[in-house]
């Protein structure tokens, strides 16, 4: 996962998060539900996909709603949302992650 950090939209730092194997995981379930899982806890959700948006539902406070696209195996989606502790400063998620069978 990249994080972009930008003030007064001008981007002022990128850091990339790595995780490792089944520390983070979405399952997106055909019909629009689905499990997130962070190391052993697991959340239900639902989805719904709209072109390019997804929108995920029942996991946060508000609803996710990400840029998708895929290539081939690997999933690629990004967000912006403010940053509570600097609100001068947004921040744009970019997560990128690999389809298992």
């Amino acid at each position: 996962m990249k994080q972009i950090t930008y003030t007064n939209d001008v981007k002022k730092s990128e850091v990339t998060i790595f995780f490792e194997a089944g520390e983070m995981a979405y399952q997106f379930v055909e019909g629009g539900s689905g499990i997130y899982s962070e190391g052993a806890d697991d959340h239900l959700f639902s989805w719904s996909l709209s072109g390019s948006i997804i929108t995920i539902s029942e996991l946060f406070t508000q609803d996710l709603v990400v840029e998708a696209s895929i290539d081939g195996d690997l999933l690629t989606w990004s967000y912006k949302t403010q940053d509570e502790q600097n609100p001068s400063n947004t921040l744009e998620y970019i997560m990128t992650a690999k389809k298992v069978s």
